[in-house]
């Protein structure tokens, strides 16, 4: 749904013949080597090298670096579904004041949906793919694996939570 993201593909695929789906696959793997030649064929079209993922990517750095809480739920909101994620949860593993300025922070840097930005139930949504981008990047900086205390965190805030 993004036009950066179809002229990527589109230039991508006709540069380099690369089938359709194997280009799908290649953007859901999301390498570093991908991120290159994606980048290189993109600057040849139209001097522009930044990708969907890189811009992102950046952000999600200021955000990290605006406050060290932030990649805590960033990470939180990156394992729920992207749609509807009730502010409340988020405060119940933050506190209000830390949550409401991610969430400003989260606006600022617009990752969060347009129709959910102003939404006065108390949710945030995010699209989909930038929250695939947000999982990637937390799963790569922060070398997350199942066992990760960080995540044993969070999975007992959802039990909490589950049970209240």
């Amino acid at each position: 749904p993004f036009p950066l993201d179809v002229s990527i593909a589109a230039y991508y695929i006709k540069s380099t013949h690369t089938p359709y789906m194997k280009y799908l696959e290649r953007v859901k793997e999301n390498s570093k080597d991908f991120e290159t030649i994606q980048s290189s064929v993109v600057k040849e079209a139209g001097d522009y090298t930044k990708t969907r993922y890189n811009i992102v990517a950046l952000s999600l750095k200021q955000l990290i670096d605006a406050h060290t809480d932030f990649r805590e739920l960033l990470l939180l909101i990156s394992l729920l579904d992207s749609q509807d994620i009730p502010q409340a949860f988020l405060y119940s593993y933050k506190p209000e004041v830390i949550v409401d300025n991610f969430i400003y922070n989260l606006k600022k840097y617009s990752l969060v949906s347009s129709e959910a930005s102003s939404d006065p139930k108390g949710i945030v949504s995010i699209h989909r793919k930038t929250q695939e981008i947000i999982l990637t990047y937390l799963v790569k900086t922060l070398n997350l694996n199942s066992d990760s205390p960080l995540i044993c965190t969070i999975t007992t805030t959802f039990e909490k939570y589950i049970v209240e």
